[in-house]
């Protein structure tokens, strides 16, 4: 009599308050104790304590709809600040974005078996992406290197013409157009010194800047710097060489400046 007591117990239906709670929780809907999910978005096939059967229920992608809708907001925000911050590629967000929505909001369904937590992502998934950043390092130090001899040679024109009458403003426009490019790009892959002294650069060269001789004296003391963190491959902050290469081109400008006042 007591076992059929503590059995009718276990199946009682929870009162509507509980019911919430156990909605919001995840716990089952006739007991509001056992787990609802055996996994991130995967039903349990039927409730542990109670032993109520969920099978029969097809949730389909009820569990992925608002896993998406949240997850996609948080990522949406990330890599808005990441292009607003450095101007990165297109394939690198495709690179960052996609795996990470995959793997946190669909892994019982897309590849699930490399995955072994709730929020972790395969090891070769993110070896893959790891091995693609490092290939993309290298690439940057050739296009910018390209850069910086496009910015090189953008001076040599403008030491051509005279600065009277705003004929040297295009090749200006030119090299702060190449100098955008470096900020967004360098702290991306490594070259955080490439994305302050583009910055410099660019702040130095913006609309109405100065166009004398001194101010490509300017642009070539940023170029220089720039040469010199690509070619010794200076990542990260550079330690007292980059401090040191910082030095050297705040007192270039610094000179420069002070020969005009």
């Amino acid at each position: 009599m007591s076992a059929e007591n503590g059995s009718s117990m276990a199946r009682r239906p929870a009162k509507t308050g509980k019911m919430i709670r156990a909605g919001l929780l995840g716990r089952c809907p006739r007991c509001a104790e056992g787990r609802l999910f055996k996994s991130y978005l995967k039903i349990s096939e039927r409730c542990d304590v109670c032993g109520l059967g969920f099978s029969d229920h097809d949730v389909g992608d009820g569990p992925v709809v608002p896993a998406i809708l949240v997850l996609g907001g948080i990522i949406v925000g990330l890599a808005l600040w990441l292009e607003l911050e450095f101007q990165p590629p297109l394939w690198l967000h495709m690179v960052l974005w996609g795996p990470l929505l995959v793997a946190a909001a669909l892994k019982e369904k897309v590849g699930g078996a490399g995955f072994k937590g709730a929020t972790e992502m395969p090891l070769d998934m993110l070896e893959e992406a790891e091995q693609q950043l490092e290939r993309s390092a290298l690439d940057f130090t050739t296009w910018a290197l390209d850069y910086v001899a496009k910015l090189g040679a953008l001076c040599k024109q403008a030491l051509e013409v005279k600065a009277e009458g705003g004929a040297r403003a295009k090749t200006f426009e030119e090299i702060n157009l190449l100098a955008l490019e470096l900020r967004g790009q360098g702290g991306t892959f490594g070259y955080p010194l490439i994305s302050t002294f583009g910055k410099m650069l660019y702040d130095a060269t913006v609309e109405g800047c100065r166009e004398d001789d001194n101010a490509v004296e300017i642009v070539k003391a940023h170029i220089d710097a720039m040469g010199a963190v690509l070619r010794e491959k200076v990542a990260g902050d550079g330690g007292e060489v980059g401090r040191t290469l910082l030095t050297s081109l705040k007192k270039a400008i610094e000179s420069k400046e002070a020969v005009v006042k």
